[in-house]
């Protein structure tokens, strides 16, 4: 026991302390209060000879871990509190992880590469999706533009044309819209721009009351035949009570706007001083509106009562006013009364006269 004791590390070199001396092991950390109460190393009997100090192989009350890169110690990796720090280095061999909802796995480039394709090949989709849509857009566009005209029984077919843009889209627009009556519509019309073609057809029909304009006009039609009518009674008058060789106007002639016979309001205005149109409501004659078949016929009987001279005159210049216009039944029942009605205009009028009824 003279010789003291020798202590050998894995180093190979021997440390030799004689009985009673001091021998310092020491693991380099001197605060107690940052050293692990964790169970992390432990000494075990090597062979017949000496004692083995292992490291635990779940280590436990670590607060963290720091590792120095071999070719930079600057970049070191630290795993302490709640994160990794791996300090400018790599993260290599990591496997899939799985890509669900709840998971919480890490994901390697590969992974990321595919999705980064998968999101390429989308934006490519989007982006034609998104010319498309302009085109959509003009197409619906120019499908707007077309309209129908109003019914026209003479001119039942129709065509229309249209242009639209939306964006940086363009497009073109015809169609066709067909009246067989006043109240249904046929229609056909198509798009085409930039490969995107569109097509429609449709039916439209009118439900309740027919059109007040058509009905109006036929009203005032029939309104203008009584009054051709009452004329014809006017003149057999004058021709009875005054002698009078007045020519028979024919059935179908019209009472025209005085206001665009000159002459005529001279004479009903010679007929008002003379008293011979008492009964209006100002005591003026309106010559800015229709003369009414009631006025006309006061302002004759008027004047034939006086015995004035213009009667006749007043008669017989109408005469070639009232050859404008006439009324057609263009439809019947089965008993033969009309459905359908309208206001023409006579063709052989001439051309320097004020047309006062026309339908398109």
């Amino acid at each position: 026991m003279d010789g003291g004791l020798n202590f050998q590390g894995d180093d190979g070199q021997v440390v030799n302390k004689e009985l009673g001396s001091t021998l310092a092991i020491k693991g380099g950390e001197t605060d107690a209060a940052k050293l692990s109460d964790g169970k992390n190393i432990g000494v075990v009997k090597d062979g017949d000879d000496g004692l083995a100090i292992k490291l635990a192989k779940d280590i436990t009350d670590v607060s963290s871990i720091t590792f120095n890169s071999p070719t930079d110690s600057s970049k070191q990796v630290t795993i302490g509190g709640d994160k990794v720090d791996v300090g400018g280095n790599k993260v290599t061999n990591v496997a899939d992880g799985t890509v669900a909802p709840d998971s919480k796995d890490a994901v390697n480039g590969s992974q990321l590469y595919r999705t980064n394709q998968a999101i390429a090949r989308m934006d490519g989709s989007l982006n034609k999706l998104d010319s498309r849509l302009d085109r959509v857009g003009a197409g619906a566009a120019a499908l707007a533009a077309l309209h129908p005209l109003d019914f026209d029984p003479d001119d039942k077919l129709e065509f229309a044309a249209g242009y639209g843009n939306y964006r940086s889209a363009d497009a073109v627009a015809v169609g066709a819209f067909y009246h067989p009556n006043e109240d249904t519509m046929l229609s056909v019309s198509g798009s085409t721009g930039g490969g995107e073609n569109m097509v429609n057809a449709g039916l439209t029909v009118r439900f309740g009351q027919n059109n007040h304009v058509s009905r109006s006009r036929i009203a005032m039609g029939k309104e203008i035949l009584d009054l051709r009518l009452q004329v014809e009674e006017l003149k057999g008058v004058i021709n009875h009570m005054a002698g009078a060789n007045v020519t028979r106007v024919q059935t179908e002639k019209l009472f025209p706007d005085i206001a665009k016979n000159h002459w005529a309001y001279e004479a009903v205005k010679e007929l008002s001083q003379q008293g011979l149109v008492e009964g209006y409501p100002d005591g003026t004659f309106g010559g800015d509106r229709l003369l009414t078949r009631y006025e006309f016929a006061m302002i004759v009987y008027r004047a034939i009562q006086g015995g004035a001279d213009v009667a006749e005159r007043l008669v017989t210049e109408f005469e070639p006013e009232l050859s404008r216009i006439r009324v057609d039944a263009l439809a019947y029942d089965k008993n033969g009364k009309p459905t359908m009605e309208r206001v023409r205009v006579n063709k052989d009028y001439p051309e320097h006269r004020n047309v006062i009824a026309k339908e398109k």
